[in-house]
């Protein structure tokens, strides 16, 4: 049997268009916590006050230029991995993407930005262009997953993280179907 098949997908991205576990409606402290518990081990993680304040801007976004989108993924009933994007106008940054380290290698990671991708590209009340996210440059594995998706390296961030490693600034052009 192939639990990858079970992976099962969830998003916010305002008040009025959510599809989350009942949980974690209109709990954006607690799924910040899942978020936080999952990541704070990483070099990159965030801290919980940034992820607490993302998610409750997810959960109340009502402007309609920014919008701040949560994707996550359960693999076997718990969270595995999450992308944290903010849009604004036609730009997404992908803010945060985390895989449980125990369950990295099946490839969370990779259909999570798939479904990203997905979403953006057919979602009729957004235009964005293009996805832009920033990594680590020590950090080979997430380098080479973004290479195999076709984001290009547009810029140098110095000392970006918090251990003062620098980080590529990658963007990939979105490609809308056309009307």
């Amino acid at each position: 049997m192939n639990d990858f098949l079970n992976i099962q997908f969830y998003f916010s991205l305002d008040k009025h268009h959510q599809l989350l576990p009942s949980e974690y409606q209109n709990n954006s402290a607690d799924l910040a916590k899942v978020f936080y518990h999952l990541s704070k081990d990483s070099a990159y993680s965030l801290s919980l006050t940034s992820l607490e304040d993302f998610c409750r801007n997810s959960f109340l976004a009502e402007n309609h230029n920014t919008f701040y989108l949560i994707v996550f993924a359960k693999y076997q009933t718990k969270v595995s991995g999450f992308i944290t994007c903010k849009i604004v106008e036609d730009d997404a940054d992908i803010e945060f993407i985390c895989v449980d380290s125990d369950i990295r290698s099946i490839g969370i990671g990779k259909r999570l930005l798939v479904f990203l991708e997905k979403f953006l590209v057919e979602n009729k009340m957004l235009n964005v262009e293009r996805l832009l996210l920033e990594v680590g440059t020590e950090n080979k594995e997430a380098i080479a997953l973004y290479n195999k998706f076709k984001f290009n390296k547009i810029g140098v961030r110095k000392k970006y993280y918090k251990n003062s490693e620098d980080a590529y600034v990658m963007e990939k052009l979105i490609h809308k179907p056309l009307k």
